[in-house]
């Protein structure tokens, strides 16, 4: 696998004031002189015979021209042992880490500098900027190693203000010194372009460490940690996933706050740093109930690792009691996991992220104490001795999250979450074959259950193509014990309560029968639970039972989320359109109501929430695929005439169901005719 392939091309924020350039930073002595400790000093464990990837060593070999800098840095730290350390971890990590550049990433830093301070939708913003010359484009960019490019002054003056903060700071001498080096020393967090960030954020955020530093209880980084990232939170973050995917860009993250959960994480990670505080990235490559990677912050300490606190998370929470629902969870690191480099051997292939490991498996961390985490082996015999790697569902693909070797004709997999659909298989031409059905992993015990299509066919009639619930950030849970309300009062002084939605509705509609004897009534209002912000995105009220046309008025009612750009506001919950939706200011207390010019007797409402286009719609075409020995088989193509579809398939098989009207979000299916709802999401 080549280097170049591993630096992906994931956004992250910046702005043209704080990048610091260092191609051009190099400052060049004469003579250049050779160091004559380095070898035997930090090499003498085995390291004679051939460069071992990771060691300093290697790392010189593969410096080329930028040897000399590199060896200047380690010995300028010669005569203090925990500099050159440092240097040392530094620089035997530098060939696995590197940037890209090249024209138009001036551009790509706009729009997020854009997108945080206009509050309008990010497509406009993206197509105006996509319309400008020398535009940003990520195929245009070229790799650039840092262990050819960083300048022994970049890296000295890096180390001197990392050790320099720690000496400084009450919290930093409380921090166990290989926590230091893995944690808070390193000059990147990902593939951005290495700039002087220490410097960028001293006039904003020096006053802050100070104040912070005069308070006795700030000697615990935990707490130091968390007062700044609550000082932090107290400047709303911007999500978006449609911004163009580009390098990271680095530390303007911090100031930005725009993008996606990476972009978050950067931000907060940097800071951290900065004020000399540990802090990486925990991940999943695809998280077990969608289609999606997650990334999000955690703070690790000697004792034990602490999640850092995200928007929703007021105080920090141990890993212990956090779920993310993913087969295998990883680390950020910025030295080489050497564990699996045995894996990459000449031959082999293998995904990025397995082939430059800059990981390390932490998934026994969140679920081991929960027995959630389960030793998973499978025969394979006569299948070689290539690594076999275990792969999660990921849209109509199998998504590769950990790696083994086979022994004596078995393949383990150790500390896999339960709860998942997943196959063994091996990688080829950039995919991942499998060499197993798809199989799940119970949640309880770890047995695990093969499905295999049947031989007898039954009719399914399915209700949507994507799970929608609480686990894909779904907003239709939030109908639960929301309430329909009549009045004559536009203040509702007079409210009756005509239903109360029990349940959210498995389908796009739900359906509520009125007791229309309750009385007429001129204003119907639907008031959400507490907590649920009233998301809803359409009431229907009619007449009679039978009735098809809903009745009409005009809609008022408290004021919709005001950063939103007037998206969210009341008289969405009645235009007739499904996509659109009310989204009230404060999370409590909110509602929508009309006002139908008189009073009218009401007999039905018909109700949907908020949602991501996920139910079947009537008028758009769907294709339904059931999984068969390694491949997807078409059962044909359906046009819903409601909000169901119906197709007569295998029975036990795994099933997939594609829009070919509009909507992204697919995921793999059970069926169970005996459940409610029959689909069941994995």
């Amino acid at each position: 696998m080549r280097l170049d392939t591993i630096f992906s091309t994931n956004s992250a924020t910046n702005c043209n004031t704080c990048r610091i350039r260092i191609i051009n930073m190099r400052k060049r002595y004469k003579p250049a002189y050779q160091s004559l400790f380095v070898i035997p000093l930090l090499l003498a464990a085995g390291c004679t015979t051939a460069p071992v990837p990771g060691s300093v060593e290697y790392a010189l070999n593969a410096a080329g021209p930028n040897r000399t800098d590199m060896e200047r840095v380690l010995d300028h730290y010669s005569d203090n042992p925990e500099k050159l350390a440092a240097a040392a971890y530094l620089i035997s990590s530098m060939p696995f880490h590197g940037s890209r550049r090249g024209p138009g990433l001036d551009r790509y830093r706009e729009y997020y500098a854009l997108f945080s301070k206009s509050g309008i939708d990010a497509l406009p913003i993206v197509d105006s900027l996509q319309r400008l010359p020398e535009a940003f484009s990520a195929d245009r960019l070229r790799l650039s190693l840092d262990i050819n490019d960083i300048s022994d002054e970049y890296l000295i003056h890096h180390i001197d203000r990392s050790f320099k903060t720690r000496d400084n700071t009450p919290w930093g001498r409380q921090i166990d010194f290989d926590v230091f080096l893995r944690y808070i020393l390193p000059y990147r967090i990902k593939n951005e372009e290495p700039e002087a960030w220490l410097d960028s954020l001293d006039r904003k955020w020096m006053p802050v460490r100070d104040s912070l530093a005069a308070i006795p209880e700030m000697r615990d980084p935990v707490k130091a940690a968390l007062a700044v990232a609550r000082k932090w939170n107290e400047k709303k973050f911007h999500w978006t996933g449609k911004l163009p995917e580009g390098p990271g860009i680095g530390v303007c993250s911090v100031n930005e706050k725009a993008g996606t959960c990476l972009e978050f994480a950067h931000g907060l990670i940097y800071l951290l740093r900065w004020f000399g505080l540990p802090a990486t990235i925990d991940m999943v490559s695809v998280r077990g109930t969608n289609n999606s990677r997650h990334f999000w912050p955690v703070m690790p300490d000697a004792d034990g690792t602490v999640m850092v606190a995200a928007t929703e998370y007021p105080e920090f929470v141990n890993v212990a009691g956090f779920d993310i629902y993913a087969a295998k969870i990883f680390r950020s690191e910025f030295g080489v996991n050497k564990d699996y480099l045995t894996y990459a051997r000449e031959g082999t292939e293998l995904p990025p992220q397995f082939a430059v490991p800059l990981i390390r498996d932490v998934t026994a961390d969140y679920y081991a104490h929960r027995k959630r985490c389960f030793d998973l082996t499978f025969n394979l015999e006569d299948c070689g001795d290539d690594p076999v790697l275990l792969g999660v569902s990921r849209y109509r693909d199998w998504m590769p999250v950990d790696v083994v070797d086979p022994e004596d004709g078995k393949a383990t997999f150790r500390n896999v979450r339960g709860g998942v659909v997943a196959v063994a298989g091996r990688m080829k031409h950039g995919r991942l074959l499998p060499l197993t059905p798809p199989f799940v992993v119970d949640s309880l015990t770890g047995a695990l259950r093969t499905i295999v299509p049947s031989k007898e066919t039954h009719r399914i009639t399915l209700y949507s193509k994507f799970t929608v619930n609480r686990y894909n950030s779904d907003f239709v849970e939030r109908l639960a014990d929301g309430r329909i309300e009549g009045a004559n009062r536009p203040d509702f002084s007079d409210a009756v309560t005509l239903h109360t939605i029990r349940e959210y509705p498995y389908r796009k509609f739900g359906v509520a029968a009125i007791d229309s004897a309750a009385g007429p009534f001129r204003y119907v209002r639907y008031i959400g639970a507490d907590s649920t912000w009233c998301d809803i995105a359409e009431l229907s009220l009619y007449a009679s039972a039978a009735d098809t046309v809903p009745l009409t008025g005009r809609a008022f009612g408290t004021p919709g989320l005001p950063d939103d750009a007037g998206l969210h506001l009341p008289r969405f919950a009645w235009d007739g359109n499904t996509l659109t939706s009310f989204h009230a200011e404060t999370p409590s207390g909110g509602w929508t109501a009309i006002d139908l010019g008189k009073p009218r007797r009401i007999a039905k409402a018909v109700y949907t929430g908020r949602n991501r286009d996920n139910y079947i719609n009537r008028g758009t075409v769907y294709e339904l695929f059931w999984y068969d020995n390694g491949r997807w088989i078409s059962a044909g193509k359906r046009k819903a005439e409601a909000d169901s579809v119906v197709f007569d398939v295998p029975q036990d098989a795994l099933y997939y169901l594609k829009s070919h009207g509009g909507g992204k979000q697919e995921r793999i299916f059970e069926y169970d005719s005996r459940r409610c709802p029959p689909q069941i999401w994995w």
